[in-house]
């Protein structure tokens, strides 16, 4: 798997965990969903690049 994807999945699955546990959403869980927003633009960038030198 790719490394990114990874660490996206873990992320949420970090984000999950700390919902089931507290039982309401929290800044904690904010900052795991600024961190999956930014693998996320990364996923996003390389799929273009990629798209860009299959072309």
């Amino acid at each position: 798997m790719e490394p990114l994807v990874a660490q996206k999945m873990a992320l949420e699955s970090q984000w999950n965990a700390s919902y089931t546990t507290t039982g309401v959403y929290s800044l904690e869980m904010k900052n795991i969903e600024k961190k999956i927003d930014v693998i996320k633009q990364a996923l996003v960038l390389k799929d273009i690049a990629n798209a860009k030198q299959t072309r």
